[in-house]
């Protein structure tokens, strides 16, 4: 007699691309693992490539997809591997350097079968204290696009290497973060 065993199909995939940041993502896994209905959540992660202990994480985490690339393709890339990998609904797009609270994958799941007129939601971002934070970078200017043309300053306009960015005091100071749903 087989056991009846009902295939669970999750609402949501919440999707994290990582680039060496075993550490960031740890924690990240950590509190999507004690996310509320974690049955209906699918977590997968793209590895893109790296060098350190990203791609052991699968052993750790062994309800989690693992999808280990061979090298850095970009974000754009991986993102479209985890989608077409996902078999959830919903897909909630997950930086490694955030923790979500336990309720917000479902309160945001909710929101959208709920209300047939969203086709997206996003939490609040705040920070130890609770207080609201951005996490925004300034677009280039037709300046700063030159530069680029010309062979330079492509590190700081992808936002990656210890690049400065002209004109400082309009870019926002990074802030590692947690994530909370905002309650409506």
């Amino acid at each position: 007699m087989i056991p009846n065993n009902p295939v669970i199909i999750p609402k949501t995939a919440a999707i994290l691309v990582a680039h060496n940041q075993a550490e960031e993502l740890r924690r990240a896994l950590s509190a999507l693992e004690k996310s509320e209905n974690r049955e209906l959540l699918e977590i997968l992660v793209v590895d893109c490539g790296s060098s350190d202990s990203t791609a052991a994480l699968g052993e750790e985490f062994p309800g989690i997809t693992l999808l280990v690339l061979p090298q850095n393709f970009g974000a754009t890339k991986a993102l479209n591997i985890a989608t077409r990998t996902a078999r959830a609904d919903f897909l909630f797009l997950l930086s490694p350097d955030v923790e979500v609270a336990p309720d917000t994958v479902a309160r945001l799941t909710e929101q959208l079968e709920a209300r047939a007129d969203l086709t997206g939601v996003c939490p609040l971002l705040v920070d130890d204290a609770g207080k609201a934070v951005a996490r925004t970078r300034r677009y280039p200017d037709r300046e700063s696009l030159a530069v680029v043309r010309s062979g330079g300053g492509l590190a700081w306009l992808l936002g990656m290497g210890d690049a400065v960015a002209p004109d400082e005091s309009r870019v926002l100071d990074e802030i590692t973060t947690k994530l909370r749903a905002v309650k409506p």
